[in-house]
């Protein structure tokens, strides 16, 4: 029956010739359909509580109609848990690893735990080579489960009922939830997220069809108490970059930025291990520090300990210097000078935007220089490059609306409203 165009019949007929005492085709039919029907029996995959979670991208995606008009299409990501089938689904921009382990982060907060196995089709964001022989795991994906004490476990190639419970899952929730979804428009991610939400709520809330209770139910009385607790911190994806090299300064740049080194580290390679939030400085695999992530534009980020011992204390005066000068300026100057020696790990950007701003001395009196970071701290832009454009433009020369009478304290204790403006100078 493999080969094409066989019939039972032309079977039967051929089988006869060569049987003359071989049963009628009736008889034939019913035998065969007999055997047929013992090669379909199949084991049902009883999934235990808090053993497997199945991950997948379900097949369509959702149009998101943007305000500049552009229209993007999200993925939609889904996760099942085995025993209960409770779903939880997420769109992301992508299938990018970032974009991945961001839905894996957001699907065991919304399980409140993490199951034994993880099980993901195929993806390339999570699998890079699959077979029985062997199996590479993405990086990141490796080090989430390890984070999170769970263990991936890739659908074998070519064994469809390992993904069954994923496939199923997908297919109800590309039932129920994507082609519901489809039929509205979007205007941002965050609305169509909001609003899978509430489809997810109604779809772990209905009935089972073929047994009792909902998805919900089994969830809180199966799942859910055999879940292992997740960790405090949520894992983060990271790139690493290998061999920057070290420049004169001891820092090293990433992304327009600078990041110190133990100055020992000058004209030397290092690695660096980057997430949303830190950038990791390494060398031979040790961790030499990790510093605050910068969005800025040409920030340098220096950690005191990083500094030869003649720098330190060269630093260690000249802020005292300035802070002097700005208090002999003025009392806004003082507010604004004050604020950008109190950044913390950007010491050494609000360092050279002081300077920057006694530099103008030579080209401005101390009015001017007090009039303009005046009005900087009134329109809150105190920046280095907006102080420059108030003094080239003369708008702190300009006749400004009268301002109610305010009762605030000045003392040289009390910082001015500068000191809460924390964005970092964009250029100099």
């Amino acid at each position: 029956m493999a080969q094409p165009d066989a019939t039972l019949m032309v079977i039967w007929e051929d089988w006869i010739e060569t049987e003359a005492d071989g049963v009628g085709y009736q008889q034939f039919a019913k035998l065969y359909r007999s055997w047929l029907n013992k090669q379909k029996l199949t084991l049902r995959k009883i999934h235990r509580a808090g053993v497997n979670t199945f991950v997948d991208y379900a097949g369509a995606t959702i149009p998101i109609y943007l305000e500049d008009g552009t229209i993007r299409d999200a993925s939609v990501f889904v996760g099942v848990l085995g025993a209960s089938n409770y779903t939880f689904g997420y769109l992301c921009w992508g299938q990018s690893i970032p974009d991945f382990i961001d839905a894996n982060n957001r699907m065991l907060q919304f399980f409140g735990g993490v199951t034994e196995f993880i099980v993901p089709d195929n993806l390339k964001s999570a699998v890079i080579v699959a077979g029985l022989k062997r199996l590479k795991l993405n990086q990141n994906y490796r080090e989430w489960a390890v984070h999170n004490g769970t263990i991936v476990l890739p659908a074998r190639v070519e064994k469809p009922k390992d993904k069954a419970s994923a496939e199923v899952g997908v297919q109800i929730a590309q039932r129920h939830i994507v082609f519901r979804m489809r039929q509205q428009r979007w205007h941002s991610l965050e609305e169509a997220n909001a609003a899978l939400r509430v489809f997810l709520d109604k779809l772990n809330s209905r009935p089972f069809a073929k047994m009792p209770g909902t998805r919900r139910e089994r969830y809180e009385s199966i799942d859910k108490p055999a879940l292992k607790e997740l960790p405090t911190t949520v894992f983060e994806p990271s790139e690493i970059v290998i061999r920057k090299k070290v420049g004169d300064e001891y820092h090293v740049e990433y992304g327009g930025n600078f990041y110190s080194v133990p100055y020992a580290l000058a004209h030397t390679f290092v690695d660096l291990r980057v997430t949303r939030s830190t950038i990791e400085i390494l060398q031979h695999h040790r961790r030499i520090h990790s510093h605050q992530r910068s969005y800025g534009t040409r920030d340098r980020i220096t950690a005191r300990e990083h500094l030869p011992d003649a720098h330190r204390h060269y630093l260690d005066g000249e802020p005292s210097a300035l802070l002097d000068w700005a208090a002999l300026t003025g009392p806004s100057t003082q507010a604004v000078v004050s604020s950008w020696l109190t950044r913390g790990s950007q010491f050494h950007t609000g360092l050279v935007m002081a300077r920057g701003l006694r530099s103008e001395a030579d080209a401005y009196d101390s009015k001017r220089i007090e009039s303009a970071c005046k009005l900087a701290l009134e329109i809150r832009s105190t920046t280095l490059s907006g102080i420059r454009t108030i003094l080239l433009t003369e708008a702190d020369l300009r006749p400004r609306a009268l301002a109610a009478p305010s009762n605030t304290i000045h003392h040289d204790n009390i910082r001015g409203p500068g000191y809460y403006d924390s964005t970092p100078e964009p250029s100099l």
